[in-house]
């Protein structure tokens, strides 16, 4: 790994944290309630975002491969990915 990329991901780690942090204080800071509600809301806002960039990566990177999961090696063939056999 290159120090570019190092340098990248701990600058997205702490623009993420710093976000987190003021979310938290300005849901906790509006809403009074024995829950921590800026909490749970980061974390289901978090997943939910994870879960829908995880999604968009596999159907990108499966995208070819779904004629093949559908119909088989003909599908695959028409779809002009190589026979299995």
């Amino acid at each position: 790994m290159n120090p570019w990329v190092i340098a990248m991901v701990a600058g997205a780690g702490g623009l993420g944290a710093a976000t987190r942090f003021i979310l938290d204080g300005l849901i906790t800071s509006r809403v009074h309630t024995r829950i921590p509600l800026g909490t749970m809301v980061i974390n289901v806002s978090g997943s939910f975002l994870l879960g829908l960039l995880t999604g968009v990566a596999l159907s990108m990177a499966l995208h070819g491969a779904d004629a093949f999961i559908a119909c088989g090696d003909s599908g695959a063939r028409a779809s002009g990915w190589p026979s299995c056999s």
